[in-house]
């Protein structure tokens, strides 16, 4: 945590200040006064400038009060004798004054409360012992004091607001609490269809910001999975986006469930008609003996704490009373919290669901109820899934009218006059709880362990921390909180320490890792780099891998080291998995990715899909194999298949076999052979937007589409049929990451080549090479399962074998291959060359002669250029391309019967492709592909 201190120039003046006043003939308290009323004006000048978000107009009342109090008491005390009714009265003034700045300001309530605290500490004691100290005494005793407020006001603008966040999320984790109490032993047991019948392990590790864009297995050039490279019988899933781009929201989506139908033995709470608030916020009536005694315990505790509330409301109200000038924030304030704590005990609030649909409550550190109150409804944010609030605005104009908040409203008046709930109502028979799969597995017999190289405590840590504390054996290896992240705190020591305390799984049980590598600083959570040599990110310059896009290749190697070291780790696990006797299945996966080749993290507010796409990883060892071969199987099966992390909780429910009445998995579980993908919704932020990663513009009119265009882009594509997108080709796909890219969206990609200096590269202009060769492009993974239009600028007799070598070694599936090349190679002995070989030559149709060839009759020199290309295209070619625009003057050819034809339509629109049939009559058909790394 990084801490900001006075000024020197500001301790500096006070110290001198000080031993100026020492000597002038006033009394020794009326010295120190002066000393500590001229320090709290420069500390208040500080804090302005260390906090700027502090109002100028209230300067006066921060320098103003404390110095007062000062002067005055510290002079009367001085010359009167003083008692214990003196003390009391001094500690009611400062503690009253300390009381409303907390309330009023309550992001500076740690400074105020400090200074003033010091204040009334400084008066009693000089009062106290002013007759008894030797004079030389007092100015030490000053200046201490003002050591305590240079320490405490230097620790505090950084402090106070990472204190503030803390006491937000620990607000929320205990409405958490209350939810994940769902989930206890009792009521799970129940809920249990029987014993599960699989008798094995999981290992599930965790992982933290790694993206699949930047592991090897998935097609990157750097061997960041080397490790794993050579493992058998590792299923790799190619398909996996992280429901969010934040660790906390998507591991609650991950690894809890989503809908459960608990109507046997749970009804939703609310407020009862008569304005009583129902008991057990999240517990409500249930089939239990011991209800009537529980019953009336809730009642009696309801009604102390409704005396409790009564108590402090009118304490609060008088306070504001007192300060008329600021009462009606005060009571605005007071009113909040009345009503924060209504709509609490309605039920009808769920926390941990509106902070991971709208993390930006999290991250701002806000009470999420308050919030709700005082801007979520404003913005048509919904409170839980039981209440909408914009429908219920919409079927009820008169509180739109009201200007009510309509929660609020519904809760007071609506539930009386039987107003329609919304969304609720139409679906009231299930209710919207979340099960911690820990839970699920405890409640199993299933014996589980969670271990952390995450921070315990901290604003984004408290809530998975809560989730991790669910197992029955947990351990944080890292000692550091809030923020801080720094010390030499590696997974590899978390791994080691949970193998020499576990030693052998038990037969059934659940072991969760929880790494940290791979998260910014990239270099500074890993032991050391990993020592890339010469491969082939090293090799290549920065316009070969990022096209025309500024990015850092220092970053990239940093963040491709904590992948490697990643690897290694998992390899360590798999090992020891391997050394089991029983089954034993090992999970990886990482909360959400990262994309470190634009340089933005996963800031979701700057969204891209390398935020998350993720790698998932499975792997039996030989047990598990031999027991359980339709589960290999059928997992095997999926793994092309579009995933969603979502996923993961049904997945292990199926894995250990259990069965919660009232929930199914069934086509939810990748483990089934029955699964179907759905279209994925990922990164919710309500109002503010929502990423549908498959299909559909929008999902509804609310939520704004906020994808990039690479998303955008998938969904247009996957509503082309899937006989036309086989032939819809990228366009100019010339930078390593283009290509990349294009390749994960595309079943064809052009390039164009241009041989140079006895090498094929790929770069379009002849003038401004990039260094990219067309070898790393070819030796891609996958690559020989794509069609490849290469578009070569420059061929010709002298250089066809070099062009040909590359092709031979790295693309044999000559089908797929097309070969562009200009027509002043006709009957040449390069393309007799490349038609030999059985690559598909095509015949580039010269752009501005066609183009302006295109009217009804035939001048005499299109007539002659028409007649030229036909007898080229009958000397050996087996192709025709060309830009769709010169379509008419193309229709007029006598083209040879088994010609192929491609073109390039550089203006189409990608949302309309579907539309547009005339696509099956070409080979090959390149339309625009936008993408960060052009070249």
């Amino acid at each position: 945590m990084k801490y900001r201190y006075l000024a020197h120039s500001t301790a500096l003046f006070i110290i001198l200040t000080a031993a100026y006043v020492s000597i002038l003939s006033f009394s020794p308290a009326v010295r120190a006064s002066i000393v500590i009323a001229i320090s709290i004006v420069m500390i208040t000048s500080e804090i302005t400038k260390m906090a700027p978000s502090f109002s100028k107009r209230h300067l006066s009342l921060l320098l103003l009060l404390p110095g007062y109090f000062i002067l005055q008491f510290g002079y009367n005390l001085s010359i009167r004798d003083t008692g214990p009714d003196t003390y009391v009265a001094i500690f009611q003034t400062f503690g009253l004054e300390a009381f409303w700045f907390a309330r009023t300001y309550g992001e500076f309530s740690g400074y105020i409360t400090i200074l003033l605290l010091v204040c009334a500490i400084f008066v009693i004691v000089n009062g106290t012992f002013h007759r008894t100290l030797v004079s030389p005494l007092y100015l030490p005793l000053a200046v201490g004091l003002l050591a305590i407020v240079l320490m405490s006001f230097s620790l505090f603008p950084s402090l106070n607001a990472e204190l503030g966040k803390l006491k937000a999320a620990h607000l929320s984790l205990q409405r958490e609490k209350k939810i994940f109490e769902l989930a206890d032993p009792k009521f799970l047991r129940s809920v249990l269809a029987g014993t599960p019948s699989r008798r094995r392990s999981l290992v599930m590790v965790i992982g933290e910001s790694t993206s699949s864009w930047n592991v090897s297995l998935y097609g990157y050039p750097r061997k960041t999975f080397a490790p794993l490279g050579q493992v058998a019988n590792l299923i790799v899933f190619d398909d996996v986006v992280a429901p969010d781009t934040n660790t906390y929201p998507s591991l609650m989506r991950a690894l809890t469930s989503d809908k459960f139908d608990p109507t046997a033995r749970y009804k939703p709470s609310s407020l009862s008609h008569d304005g009583e608030p129902a008991c057990g916020i999240h517990k409500s009536v249930t089939a239990d003996d011991n209800f009537l005694g529980a019953a009336s315990e809730c009642r009696t505790a309801t009604a102390l704490e409704s005396r409790s509330q009564q108590i402090i409301t009118l304490l609060s109200k008088l306070t504001c009373a007192l300060y008329w000038k600021q009462r009606l924030n005060c009571e605005k304030n007071i009113r909040v919290k009345e009503e924060a704590r209504e709509i609490t005990l309605s039920g009808h609030f769920d926390t941990l669901w509106y902070l991971n649909r709208y993390y930006d409550v999290l991250e701002a550190g806000i009470d999420p109820v308050e919030h709700y109150i005082l801007y979520g409804a404003h913005e048509g944010r919904d409170p839980s899934p039981r209440f909408s609030t914009r429908d219920y605005l919409h079927r009820h104009p008169d509180v739109v009218a009201s200007g009510m908040n309509p929660l609020l409203h519904y809760l007071r008046f609506g539930m009386r006059e039987s107003r329609d709930l919304s969304l609720f109502t139409a679906n009231s028979s299930q209710q919207s709880l979340t099960i911690p799969i820990i839970s699920a597995l405890n409640s199993a017999a299933i014996q589980t362990f969670w271990y952390s190289n995450q921070n315990e405590y901290g604003i984004w840590d408290n809530p998975v921390s809560h989730f991790g504390k669910l197992a029955k054996e947990t351990y944080f290896h890292r000692k550091t909180v809030g923020i801080d992240l720094t010390g030499k705190y590696y997974d590899e020591d978390l791994v080691k320490i949970a193998i020499d305390r576990i030693k052998t799984l038990p037969e059934r049980s659940a072991l969760f890792f929880h790494f940290y590598a791979s998260h910014f600083p990239y270099c500074g959570v890993i032991p050391a780099p990993h020592n890339w040599g010469r491969d082939v990110i090293n090799e290549l310059p920065t316009k070969a891998i990022f096209g025309h896009y500024n990015g850092d290749k220092s970053l990239v190697d940093c963040y491709d080291s904590a992948v490697y070291y990643v690897a290694e780790n998992i390899e360590r696990i798999r090992e020891w998995v391997d050394s089991h006797q029983h089954p034993v299945v090992l999970v990886y996966f990482s909360d959400h990715g990262e994309d470190v080749f634009t340089g933005v993290a996963h800031q979701s507010t700057r969204f891209t899909h390398k935020m998350s796409q993720v790698p998932l990883l499975i792997y039996f060892n030989a047990a598990a194999r031999t027991d359980y071969p339709e589960l290999f199987e059928a997992l095997n099966n999926n793994r092309h298949a579009p995933i969603n992390l979502e996923n993961m909780f049904d997945l292990i429910l199926d894995l250990f076999s259990i069965d919660l009445k009232g929930y199914s998995t069934e086509g939810k579980s990748i483990a089934s052979a029955n699964y179907k993908p759905r279209n994925r919704v990922i990164v919710d932020r309500g109002p503010r937007g929502v990423v549908s990663f498959d299909t559909g513009s929008e999902v509804n009119a609310i939520s704004p589409n906020i994808a990039d265009s690479y998303v955008k882009q998938r969904r247009q594509l996957n509503a082309v049929p899937a006989d036309l997108r086989q032939r819809i080709c990228a366009h100019r796909n010339n930078s390593l990451l283009k290509f990349m890219e294009a390749m994960s969206l595309f079943s064809c990609l052009e390039i164009d080549v241009t041989i140079r200096d006895g090498i094929a590269m790929v770069y379009h202009d002849d003038d401004k090479p990039n260094g990219l060769p067309l070898d790393i492009i070819l030796s891609l993974k996958d690559t020989t399962a794509k069609r490849i239009w290469l578009d070569v600028k420059n061929l010709t007799d002298e250089n066809v074998d070099v062009f040909l070598k590359v092709l031979e070694k790295y693309h044999r599936r000559y089908d797929n291959t097309l070969v562009e090349v200009g027509a002043t190679l006709a009957r040449s002995r390069a393309a007799q060359r490349l038609v030999e070989a059985g690559y598909q030559v095509s015949y580039y149709l010269p752009t501005e002669l066609s183009l302006a060839c295109l009217g009804p009759e035939l001048g005499d020199q299109c007539r002659e250029f028409a007649a030229k290309v036909e007898r080229d295209l009958n000397a050996g070619f087996s192709s025709l391309s060309y830009d769709f625009a010169a379509q008419a003057f193309v229709s007029k050819l006598r083209l040879p019967k088994n010609l192929s034809i491609s073109t390039w339509d550089l203006n189409a629109n990608l949302g309309e492709l579907a539309k547009r049939a005339e696509i099956s009559k070409y080979n090959m058909f390149i339309i625009p592909f936008a993408s960060s790394f052009d070249f």
